[in-house]
């Protein structure tokens, strides 16, 4: 049920049908994490162009552990990895 709420389901909706599932002929996209570790957002740990956030200071809950895209880790153990082609990062 999870699979379908949070993969699947999505994937149909927005037309990718590549993604959304393991299947032979699909993505290598893979998010795995841990819903009940939680972690102190800081201004270090937010990736994007502004620094900026209601949650800065806040205990969230859910912590991403490894990324996969096309068969890439391009994040794990808490950075990301040197990404050579932005185009695995893009939607096709």
């Amino acid at each position: 049920m999870l699979r379908g709420l949070l993969c699947e389901h999505p994937a149909q909706f927005l037309g990718l049908k590549q993604k959304g599932r393991i299947a032979p002929s699909c993505d290598a996209d893979l998010v795995i994490w841990d819903p009940e570790a939680s972690f102190v957002v800081k201004e270090e740990q937010i990736h994007h162009r502004h620094k900026l956030t209601p949650y800065a200071g806040r205990t969230l809950f859910g912590v991403v552990e490894r990324t996969i895209v096309e068969g890439n880790t391009i994040y794990g153990s808490g950075s990301f990895s040197p990404v050579t082609d932005m185009q695995a990062l893009l939607s096709k």
